[in-house]
């Protein structure tokens, strides 16, 4: 039976051994907290949820949120790739949501500049007065 090992274990492996990104091994986990409340909004309105630095490495994210109305999705991504961390989350009614949370979602991304995360409302108008929360989990130094 075959053994495999990471690269990152190879790196400690190496003779001399090779020092790991703060981001693969030894960094902290740094939390990127949002919260708003929906003020009169309309189908394809964004929010710009959250900053996440220069050099960081996603890890997941997770958000919780009230009945925005029926058909209403939500996006979660940056300009230009409004769903790269989600994709038509259903928020017609309240409950809570991952993302960020599968290769395809972009996690364990490292980012190559400071990135704003924004949020896109879309399927029809989301209703007024509604409390989203949520966090994004990142890795850096």
């Amino acid at each position: 039976m075959a053994e495999r090992t990471s690269a990152q274990y190879d790196k400690t492996d190496a003779t001399p051994r090779q020092m790991l990104d703060p981001t693969d091994a030894t960094g902290r986990v740094r939390v990127a907290r949002f919260s708003w409340t929906t003020q009169p909004a309309a189908q394809n309105d964004t929010v710009k949820m959250c900053r996440i630095p220069k050099g960081a490495r996603l890890l997941t994210g997770h958000f919780a949120f009230g009945a925005h109305g029926s058909s209403v999705t939500f996006d979660i991504g940056i300009t230009g790739d409004t769903d790269k961390y989600a994709s038509a989350v259903d928020v017609s009614s309240a409950g809570e949501a991952s993302f960020l949370n599968t290769q395809a979602l972009n996690t364990h991304q490292k980012l190559t500049s400071e990135t704003v995360v924004r949020g896109l409302w879309e399927g029809a108008n989301p209703t007024d007065d509604i409390e989203v929360e949520g966090y994004i989990l990142y890795v850096l130094d």
